[in-house]
């Protein structure tokens, strides 16, 4: 345990126990340091790297976050090899374990030629089973210049608990740095107290039980008033220890730091009067209990220091903790992070602060999730009128915000307010007056989006009263509100399909004036769309690219992901595998978007994980989509309602693959809710399609063509087939039945004629699919391999698959298969001839399986 204050800030004790440990640090690929807070484990490693040059990498994990985990530790890895961090930001957090053994094979490719150690604190925040899994698994595989100290408050799973027991990690645990009688009696003697009796070094041990931060603090009182105090609470100890050697100004240093998890210098200095900054920097270094991360280059309060502050600060008067909070919120406006600022002065009704901001509606948009609606719903209601009237802009940024909640009553009427508000003021010019009206009627378009010609009505007069791009919206929002179609949001009527498309192409471009670009390319994407779901194919394709071009040259990443989107679902139609492959490496690689905004990223990631979703559940690899897509309140968390519809035909399709029918009938009536509130012709139709396959499974065949006939009469007059064609397994008998009897004879022709390409490339596709899961054999291999492996001989083989062939005709087949086979495993080179034995051809495929399933 590392001892130091402001007089002894240089002395560090560590027992001999502890010392022999850190000393074996480094004969361990892997070392787990693991203890409550106050023992020392920060001090561990700070002696571990005192005398030494090491090279090392330190992550602090913050919180729970494994995605921003796992893009920081690719931060740190690209420090070591960039290749390999490229590679695992391209692979993505693992969903699942065959992930988990892709991520494995990367990692261990990393060669550093000098020792490197990688530090992951508070891994307690991160760790489980599968992120355990990932780093440790193999650990024995790493190169020996990679090593691993992972600093926990505790064991996170099975794996890590295993190698501890088995002597495979180092592992210092809370009793190695707990302080024994000797080690207290050392440790003063080393602090320059020689006179510790053993009555007091015996009351001592009592008192802490060998807890080096409660040995700490009797030291610095022990100095003051030569005495062990065994009836001090931590907080009297703390109190006597640490605050009473703070001057006036120092308390109030500390006081006003403490409500930041993290802070610097500058923000402290911030939080305090301009007289009183000059004693900041020297208060905040000097405090041993005030720890500094190198990493992130920022300070932080030692836990027991922390709640003792807290707890001072819950004593303060109401007045006394309004203007602490007060400062952080204004800290946080300072650095233009808005939702905190607003949750500082939320927390103390100070809507003055609050609505003088001036944020921007992206600024915001992130945080429009379930967990914060009562915020922005509070701060319209609660808000007094006179506040709202000076601050309109700001009024009407939290009325966009209100647009997801479906919140319509509330939404119409401050928007009426607001505009009642307009013309009771009085304006220096009219220009504005007309810039506050041409925002008030943008945003009432938007509250209108699933309505084009209400949408534009209100658009064209936000236009003609600015003759400007409008300020109070940026054009680096996701155009899609999340969803990675276009269609689905605006396609709102049965038989309106190509007027709706029209009607779109003709009027867009105002919208983009208003925007600077926002959304440039969505008309194109959105005719690729429609052609796609007629089966239009190849005219579908062209506008992409079209669409790509457009939302590229504005960054417009939500048309770009939703156009990868329609190609990565035509590349399934024909059945191209390499092509699939490369969309979704593309998709991928949007997740994080870097950004020139101060806060950060452009974040893709849900909108991501909905576009892989659609393709990998349209190849039946339920598997492969992210866990959150397979949870319905996790959904209703991450998901605006706005793009509520598209997220629940994502989830009907996972319900489907998985066999849980009832659950889909249990929750379909939320969907088609949904699908109405914002009225959305494909959700709707998708949603019938997946009650009619749950009911045909439970042998409700009357409920299962009712359900279809609905879905023909919303699809037919436009010839929206593709819906039908993605499922038409599942549903091909209904469709067949109601089809028949209803008049619907030409549309199932359509079908028909377009699922003959579709099942026949697609079943290709998922035996290719799921041959590159089973580690570079394609299904066709994999066919012949299993047989080879029941030693079968080459004929045998042939003829179970193509019965009737002539024996000409079956070796030709069997020399195509071979070949195939060849492609994956070059270094076979004894295929000379046309037919191979069968001792070879047995020898060959045995090893893939072998090697297969030593893989899995």
């Amino acid at each position: 345990m590392a001892i130091s204050n402001e007089k002894n800030s240089d002395v560090v004790y560590v027992s001999e126990r502890l010392q022999e440990k850190i000393d074996a640090i480094a004969g361990y690929k892997v070392t787990i340091i693991d203890a409550p807070t106050g023992y020392g484990k920060s001090t561990v490693l700070k002696k571990y790297f005192s005398n030494k040059y090491k090279n090392n990498y330190i992550l602090t994990c913050g919180n729970s976050d494994k995605k921003i985990f796992y893009q920081e530790f690719c931060e740190i890895i690209s420090h070591i090899d960039r290749k390999i961090s490229d590679e695992l930001i391209k692979e993505g957090y693992p969903v699942n374990y065959r992930d988990i053994r892709k991520l494995q094979n990367i990692i261990l490719r990393m060669e550093p030629e000098e020792e490197t150690y990688i530090i992951i604190d508070n891994y307690h925040y991160i760790g489980g089973e599968e992120l355990d899994k990932f780093l440790f698994e193999r650990y024995d595989e790493y190169d020996k210049n990679i090593k691993f100290i992972i600093s926990s408050q505790g064991i996170t799973s099975g794996i890590m608990l295993e190698y501890i027991d088995t002597r495979r990690f180092m592992h210092i645990e809370k009793e190695d740095m707990e302080f024994s009688k000797v080690d207290i009696k050392r440790y003063f003697i080393q602090c320059g107290f020689s006179t510790l009796d053993l009555e007091d070094i015996n009351r001592l041990y009592e008192f802490s039980e060998g807890w080096p931060s409660a040995v700490y603090l009797q030291m610095i009182n022990y100095e003051d008033n030569r005495t062990i105090d065994e009836n001090l609470s931590m907080s009297l100890l703390i109190e006597r220890a640490v605050w009473n050697h703070f001057n006036d100004i120092q308390k109030k240093i500390v006081m006003y730091s403490c409500l930041f998890d993290r802070f610097t210098i500058r923000q402290s200095k911030f939080m305090v009067d301009e007289e009183e900054e000059q004693y900041v920097e020297e208060t905040i270094t000097n405090c041993a209990f005030i720890k500094y991360d190198e990493n992130e280059k920022m300070f932080y309060f030692n836990g027991i220091f922390r709640r003792y502050l807290m707890d001072r600060y819950s004593k303060l008067s109401i007045n006394e903790q309004n203007d602490i909070i007060k400062y952080a919120g204004k800290w946080f406006v300072e650095n233009k992070d808005y939702f905190e600022a607003i949750k500082k002065f939320y927390t103390i009704e100070d809507y003055e602060d609050m609505y003088e901001m001036q944020p921007v509606v992206m600024d915001l948009y992130p945080y429009a999730n379930k967990e914060n609606k009562p915020i922005f719903i509070d701060i319209i209601l609660n808000c007094p009128e006179e506040i709202k009237k000076k601050h309109l802009v700001f009024l009407l940024i939290i009325c966009f915000i209100i647009i997801f909640y479906n919140e319509e009553d509330l939404l119409q009427t401050t928007l009426d307010e607001v505009e009642g508000y307009i013309e009771e003021a009085t304006y220096e010019d009219e220009k504005m007056k007309n810039t506050i009206l041409g925002e008030l009627y943008f945003v009432r378009a938007i509250a209108r989006y699933n309505d084009l010609r209400a949408m534009h009505r209100y658009i064209l007069q936000a236009y003609n009263y600015l003759k400007k791009p409008i300020r109070l919206f940026s054009g680096d929002g996701q155009w899609t509100f999340g969803s990675p179609s276009t269609l689905t949001l605006y396609y709102n009527k049965p038989g309106k399909l190509w007027k709706m498309v029209e009607y779109f192409d003709d009027n867009i471009n105002v919208y983009y004036k208003l925007t600077n670009g926002h959304g440039k390319g969505s008309e194109a994407i959105m005719r690729a769309e429609a052609l796609y779901n007629i089966g239009d194919i190849e005219s579908a394709e062209i506008l992409c690219h079209k669409a790509i071009y457009m939302a590229e040259s504005r960054e417009q990443h939500s048309i770009y992901l939703s156009s990868l989107t329609l190609l990565g679902k035509i590349a399934i139609y024909r059945g191209e595998y390499d092509t699939l492959k490369d969309i979704k490496e593309q998709i991928e690689k949007k997740k994080i978007v870097k950004s020139v905004k101060m806060f950060g990223n452009v974040d893709n990631r849900e909108l991501v994980d909905l576009s892989i979703a659609t393709l990998m559940l349209n190849v039946d690899n339920s598997e492969a989509i992210a866990d959150w897509l397979k949870d319905e309140n996790e959904i209703e968390n991450r998901v605006s309602l706005l793009s509520m519809g598209y997220a629940d035909i994502i989830y009907g399709k996972y319900l489907i693959l998985t066999g849980q029918h009832i659950k889909l009938l249990g929750i379909s009536g939320q969907f088609l809710g949904i699908a109405s509130k914002y009225p959305q012709v494909l959700t709707k139709v998708y949603t019938y399609i997946y009650i009619a396959i749950a009911n045909e499974r439970i042998g409700n065949k009357e409920k299962a063509d009712k359900m279809i006939k609905l879905a023909l009469e919303d699809t037919t007059l436009d010839k929206v087939y593709m819906p039908y064609v993605e499922n038409y397994k599942y549903i091909r008998d209904i469709v067949n039945r109601v089809a028949v009897v209803n008049g619907y004879k030409k549309d199932l022709e359509a079908i028909e004629k377009l699922y003959s390409v579709y099942s026949t490339n697609v079943r290709e596709l998922i035996k290719i699919i799921q041959g590159e899961e089973n580690y570079g054999l394609t299904g066709r291999e994999c066919d012949v391999a299993r047989l080879a492996a029941m030693r079968l001989s080459n004929k045998e083989i042939a003829e179970s698959k193509y019965p009737g062939k002539s024996e000409e005709e079956l070796y030709k087949i069997i020399w195509e298969q071979i070949k195939e086979i060849n492609k994956s495993f070059p270094r076979y080179k004894y295929m000379q001839n046309m037919i191979l034995t069968d001792k070879e051809l047995i020898k060959t495929t045995t090893k893939k399986i072998k090697r297969n399933e030593e893989m899995k």
